[in-house]
């Protein structure tokens, strides 16, 4: 904690901010108690027009800092600078060595007390992502595969770049393609906030950020936005619980809900509370403020307030597609001149921009988590009527499978069951390495994402990538991506004969799944490359910094400390 104080203390120096850096009952003042030295030694300070403490070399600065001490210990001291630096080549970094070896062999510091730690340019930013999903540790969705291409995005920006994430293997930090990744061994998706936020809040004390991102689902960097009060905070919305929840049938279609609308929808909570308690008393979970409420509230209502509470808390919330500027809108009172639209990036890879279109395949694709959300029971329904009509028809299932919430069957048993004599023509290939994707678009002639609705799917980037045809839902995000230049072919959700008869047209027309394939590939690569989702991206954090700097917060206004 003393360094991490020392290394804040020499921070808000170096960029002029008044203030004292706290180490338990020890105070380091910027005014009194310190002693600073810079290239000259103490006899000669000033004279250059730099602020005492500091020597300016090429835009960067160094300051020690030490304990003041007896006149005749500093006289020793600058007697040993001055004879280092006439040996020594004047940059910024040597100056700061050289200075903590003769303190050190002067016997004005013990050897260690002080460090040197390069500063960042006047210009770089920092950011920092907090998310649960990340690859490949907990590569489990879109979440996962969005934060992976947003920090490669922002780095590539020239922006200094962490992303604290999950791991049920590991507890670690480690260095990504110039990227500093935070692994923090926490399985419970609802628990992860804290320790994310307790991490958070310890690099922030030793190096701040100017802008933190997280994603509306669970509410990932809640806890960190309670221990920095100031942090500017942008929420990029993903797919609401309520609404995923609604979606696979969990819970009827409702009503909005509000951050403080909590019991609209609270069935039996004594019950539930009871239900808890006992468990916790068996062993079978762990008493906490947050499953208490949950137990309360209902699931999903409860994790509804939370999201929305932590959107309301955010500067600036970025919805991928204009259906979910309207669902924060609407559903969550953010008001409109917080939300910026803000597609998911993608930078395809040189093995997706290889696979040439066939025009000999009759292979229909389907790749993410088959459940019902995603259409897949649509699409079910659709596989015989297309069967008949192009007997050469296979159907490729590629992702994780989920139960069916009737008959509790994984989905792959229950449609083998469901197809009958059609379940030849259907292979399951399960989840896959985000490495091998383009593996499995290869085998694909025609990529089906009938979504009941969708945000902005990462699969649909990678189809277009690869230059397939896409027949693909209107509700949601995929209206935004394939509409402009005709790059797919949208039906509406839950309607198998037309979702059939999409397909069938292209499976007939190979010229114009060509076609539209390369069309396809064409606007992922204009419009959602890293430079122009990038440039789009790097806006909307400097407008949320502006945001807190127009209500008059700084980089520590309001810090709380770490547990």
């Amino acid at each position: 904690m003393l360094e991490a104080a020392r290394h804040r203390t020499v921070y808000d120096r170096l960029h002029g901010i008044p203030g004292k850096a706290e180490q338990g009952s020890r105070r380091f003042d910027d005014t009194a108690g310190l002693q600073t030295f810079d290239g000259k030694g103490l006899e000669d300070q000033g004279e250059s027009g730099v602020h005492p403490g500091r020597r300016r070399h090429d835009g960067c600065d160094a300051v020690l800092r030490a304990p003041a001490s007896p006149a005749g210990d500093r006289q020793k001291a600058a007697a040993g600078i001055g004879r280092r630096f006439a040996t020594t080549h004047l940059d910024w970094v040597t100056i700061a060595r050289a200075l903590i070896v003769a303190l050190e062999e002067s016997g004005f510091c013990h050897p260690g007390f002080l460090t040197v730690t390069p500063c960042r340019g006047p210009t770089t930013m920092r950011i920092a992502f907090i998310s649960y999903e990340y690859p490949p540790d907990s590569a489990f969705g879109g979440i996962a595969t969005y934060v992976h291409h947003a920090a490669r995005m922002m780095r590539a920006k020239g922006w200094d770049v962490e992303v604290f994430a999950s791991s049920g293997a590991r507890s670690e930090s480690l260095v990504e393609d110039g990227i500093l990744v935070h692994l923090i061994s926490e399985t419970d998706r609802m628990a992860f906030a804290a320790p994310a936020g307790e991490a958070f809040a310890r690099r922030h004390w030793t190096d701040p950020f100017d802008v933190l991102e997280g994603p509306e689902y669970n509410a990932d960097a809640r806890v960190a936005k309670a221990l920095v009060p100031a942090i500017p905070l942008v929420v990029k919305m993903q797919s609401p619980s309520l609404l995923c929840a609604e979606l696979n049938g969990l819970i009827p279609a409702a009503t909005p809900i509000g951050p403080l609308d909590f019991g609209a929808r609270c069935l039996k909570p004594p019950y539930r509370i009871a239900r808890y308690l006992v468990r916790c008393a068996v062993g079978r979970a762990r008493l906490d403020r947050d499953r208490l409420a949950e137990a309360a509230m209902g699931r999903w209502p409860y994790l509804d307030g939370i999201e929305a509470k932590h959107a309301l808390d955010a500067k600036i919330v970025a919805p991928p597609c204009s259906d979910l500027c309207d669902y924060a809108a609407k559903r969550w009172a953010i008001p409109r001149e917080r939300i910026r639209l803000t597609p998911t990036p993608y930078q395809a890879s040189a093995e997706f921009l290889g696979l040439e279109p066939r025009k000999d395949g009759f292979t229909v694709g389907f790749v993410g988590r088959v459940e019902r959300r995603k259409g897949v029971e649509t699409l079910f329904e659709s596989i015989p009527s297309i069967c008949r009509q192009v007997p050469q028809a296979r159907f490729l299932f590629a992702g994780s499978v989920l139960p069916h919430l009737e008959s509790g069957l994984p989905y792959d048993q229950w449609a083998l069951g469901v197809l009958g004599e059609y379940a030849s023509r259907v292979t399951f290939a399960g989840k896959m390495a985000l490495a091998d994707m383009h593996e499995v678009y290869d085998q694909m002639d025609v990529c089906v994402f009938p979504s009941l609705w969708e945000n902005f799917p990462n699969v649909c980037l990678e189809a277009m990538a690869a230059g397939r045809a896409i027949v693909a839902s209107n509700a949601g995000g995929m209206h935004d991506m394939l509409t402009p230049g005709k790059c797919g072919v949208l039906v509406p959700p839950a309607k198998p004969d037309k979702l059939a008869s999409a397909v069938v047209a292209l499976l007939r027309q190979p010229d114009e799944r060509v076609r539209m394939g390369l069309d396809a590939r064409r606007r992922v690569l204009e419009a959602y490359s890293y430079d122009t989702i990038g440039t789009m991206m790097d806006k909307v954090y400097r407008e949320a910094i502006d945001r807190n700097r127009g209500e008059g917060i700084g980089r520590y206004s309001g810090f709380a400390k770490a547990r």
